[in-house]
């Protein structure tokens, strides 16, 4: 459990850095370029803001995806993840 919760506080830590970087920008249409250096290709690269927000949130869930896989190949049952089956204690206040 000792892991679990430290790998939930960095979860919302990670959190916090995605918020902050959205809010940062202006509300309203979504406009510029990020360039950044990739590792996966070891060159610069440079893509619309609008797909980059889109690409933060939604990649997410791919590899949440991917756990899920990961944990039911191991035996392990995930339980129900519709969020009105989800425990109420779990929901934020």
């Amino acid at each position: 459990m000792e892991q679990f919760d430290e790998l939930t506080q960095l979860r919302r830590e990670l959190d916090e850095v995605l918020i902050g970087f959205c809010d940062a920008h202006e509300n309203g249409p979504v406009k510029g370029n990020l360039t950044w250096f990739s590792g996966s290709t070891m060159s610069d690269a440079t893509a619309p803001l609008s797909m980059i927000f889109t690409h933060f949130f939604n990649h997410q869930t791919h590899h949440r995806g991917q756990l899920h896989v990961m944990l039911t190949a191991a035996g392990e049952s995930t339980g129900d993840t519709d969020l009105f089956l989800m425990p109420r204690e779990l929901w934020p206040n």
